[in-house]
Formats: structure tokens, C-alpha cells, sequence
């Protein structure tokens, strides 16, 4: 996942990867960095998309499962946009500024939740299962959906949804409003400029008092919501955050689908 393609037009376009190996190119940053034609060599930037995100055990796991400790060696380049490599009187500092979309089960048979079919797993082994994806990582990815499964009658029979070209035109003219109001992304505000630039009204102000204090998050969570609930209110087309914008934002923060 290295560099970024220029279109046709000139702009710039991400490139698009699903990184099977990803998680072993990660592994070899951390413990022996010296593959001179490493994938990582390049500034890593674009979007990753790990299609299975499940967590190797000790003794198995297919080739489409990533190992733990990899998985928690995104948080520095979540948080950070860089990758940092310490190795004996060498220090080495890499740009890792990517948009990470991942996908996983809800428990080891992927049937949790489903209308369609009934999941076999036990209480135990969905905790077990949830559990291996730690908070910190969960902290940092700012947009957790549930996508059901659907019926082969809605698959075949939906109306088509909206363009391609109408979201785009969309999301260009909201990150066009946001460049213009702070000079760069909702992504990168920071500190008291998420406070300054996002405008919360007095009853969204309320409301997210209330679902960080019910849901327990941290303040790493709270200013992401704060940053999602800024993004959907330029969406809107709206100068302020308002408490509809907050409350969409925080269904995007409900976690993984746990045991009824």
C-alpha cells in the first residue's frame, strides 16, 4: 500500500489494498527491519482494508487472520500518522497516514445476531471471541457498523440506492466547507479546536455530556464522536452541531454486537 496514483484529473487518489500479508509486513517492522524492498519502504499511505478481522490463537488460524500483536501495532500509526522503528543506536520514523476499513464476525461462526440463521457459538466463546480486539484499537476507529445479513428477496428485489456521484458531490462540498472554516480536515482537529470548530449547541452539548458518562468512554472516544458529529453536521450543510448530528454520531461509536 505505498504511494498514492494521480487520476486523470490531477487529483490525488488513495490506493486501495487488502492486506492479507499485512499484518507479517507490520511483524517485521517491529522485530527485524531489514528488507531493503519491503512493501513498507514506501510512505505508507492510502486505505487498508483487512477484509477478516479475526485474531490468530496460539496453535491455528487460516492465512486471513491476523495476529494480535499486529493488530495493536496499528495504534501508534492510528493515533499518530507515522510508524516509529527503534533498533539498537538507530531510530527510524516512517509516514503511515492511511484510512484503515476492517471487517470481522460477531462470534467464531458469524452468525450473532442474524435473522437468517441461528449462531451455534456459546456465551463464552463470543466473549472470548470480542474480546480479542482491545479497547484502545476499538478507541481509535472512529465508525463501528453493523451490516446484517439480508435475504436473497432483498437482494434481488431493492430499489437502487443513491449514485456514486451523488455521495461524492456530497463529501466533496462538506470537506470543501471544512477546509474553508479551520483549513483542513474534520480528522485533524486537535485539542480545543475540535471544541472551538465543532459548535456544539446547548442541547448537544447535553446530550453528549450524557452518552460519554453512560457509555463509559474515553476521552479519546469523545472527541472522535465529537469530529464524526462535526463531519455529519457538513454534510447537512449545518454552520453548528446540533443534537441530531451528535445522537447519529454516537450510534457510529455502539461496539461490536455482544450476547443477548
Amino acid at each position: 500500500m505505498n504511494n498514492l496514483q494521480e487520476s486523470h484529473e490531477g487529483e490525488v487518489d488513495p490506493i486501495l489494498t487488502t492486506p492479507w500479508q499485512y499484518a507479517q509486513i507490520i511483524n517485521n517492522q517491529l522485530t527485524c527491519y531489514s528488507q531493503q524492498n519491503s512493501q513498507t519502504d514506501a510512505p505508507l499511505t492510502g486505505l487498508a482494508f483487512p477484509t477478516t478481522l479475526n485474531i490468530q490463537n496460539n496453535t491455528e488460524g487460516s492465512p486471513s487472520e491476523f495476529a494480535r500483536s499486529a493488530l495493536e501495532a496499528l495504534r501508534e500509526p492510528l493515533e499518530t500518522g507515522t510508524i516509529t522503528i527503534v533498533r539498537a543506536a538507530r531510530r527510524a520514523e516512517f509516514p503511515a497516514r492511511f484510512q484503515l476499513i476492517a471487517a470481522m464476525n460477531p462470534c467464531p461462526c458469524g452468525y450473532l445476531g442474524s435473522s437468517l440463521k441461528s449462531c451455534r457459538c456459546t456465551p463464552d466463546q463470543v466473549s472470548r471471541y470480542q474480546s480479542k480486539l482491545s479497547g484502545p484499537l476499538l478507541d481509535r476507529i472512529d465508525l463501528h457498523i453493523e451490516v446484517p445479513a439480508v435475504s436473497a428477496q432483498q437482494l434481488l428485489n431493492s430499489p437502487p440506492g443513491e449514485s456514486t456521484e451523488s455521495i461524492r458531490s456530497r463529501v466533496v462540498a462538506a470537506r470543501e466547507r471544512a477546509m474553508q472554516r479551520q483549513g483542513h480536515a474534520n480528522q485533524n482537529l486537535q485539542g480545543s479546536a475540535i471544541d472551538k470548530h465543532a459548535e456544539l449547541d446547548a442541547t448537544a452539548l447535553k446530550f453528549i455530556y450524557n452518552a460519554a458518562a453512560k457509555l463509559g468512554w474515553s476521552a479519546r472516544s469523545t472527541h472522535r464522536a465529537l469530529k464524526v458529529a462535526r463531519t455529519i453536521a457538513d454534510l447537512a450543510s449545518s454552520e453548528t452541531v446540533q443534537v441530531v448530528h451528535v445522537a447519529e454520531a454516537v450510534q457510529y461509536r455502539r461496539g461490536l454486537h455482544g450476547v443477548a
